[in-house]
């Protein structure tokens, strides 16, 4: 079960040494998501991040900073991929041929099959009630008629990973399951473990 941490929407104290310490302990993926940051304060955030994690960074915005800083890829919001309509795969294209991976979201488990292909993997939410957005209700999709990689985004905890697999997710995207504890690192190692439990069950 591969494990995919979005980074809280707001900077947080001390947020590149919390990083770093989700690094060392085994983060492969971070997706970098900072709506009302500016492009100095993503170079800023980077720049205080261990150099020799940059290329488990997936950048939201600003994706020209994915050749600057030799990142691992870029992620297209779905508002984003509307917007580039039929300009969306010379667009993809100019990152994957430089080794970029490409990702995005959808609401939708149809607009999945139907768009998906160009992309390495996808966001599929809410799936459960979200913890950071009260009221976002989780709508429960069951993705084993997919023929992508599909990863779980709304509500993931590490008490939900076994039902995540259950419904056919290659991955999980976790927001609220970390940030929204005290302590972050002990957080993201509970949910680290229960994805590997989840590997060493399909064994």
């Amino acid at each position: 079960m591969e494990l995919i941490v979005l980074s809280s929407e707001k900077l947080i104290h001390d947020e590149a040494f919390v990083l770093n310490q989700l690094f060392h302990h085994g983060l492969n993926t971070l997706h970098l998501r900072k709506n009302s940051c500016s492009l100095e304060e993503y170079k800023g955030l980077i720049e205080k991040i261990n150099k020799e994690y940059h290329a488990r960074i997936v950048v939201h915005d600003h994706h020209e900073l994915c050749e600057v800083y030799a990142l691992k890829g870029i992620h297209l919001k779905e508002s984003y991929r509307k917007n580039l309509a039929a300009a969306l795969a010379n667009y993809l294209i100019g990152f994957t041929e430089n080794g970029f991976t490409t990702s995005t979201s959808f609401h939708q488990p149809e607009d999945i099959k139907k768009y998906c292909s160009d992309f390495n993997y996808a966001f599929l939410s809410p799936v459960f009630d979200s913890i950071t957005k009260k009221g976002y209700r989780g709508r429960g999709f069951d993705v084993h008629d997919m023929n992508h990689n599909v990863v779980a985004l709304g509500g993931v905890d590490h008490t939900l990973i076994q039902a995540v697999s259950n419904m056919g997710y290659c991955g999980v995207g976790v927001l609220g399951g970390i940030w929204n504890n005290d302590d972050y690192l002990n957080s993201f190692l509970a949910v680290k473990s229960a994805c590997q439990n989840i590997i060493k069950l399909k064994v």
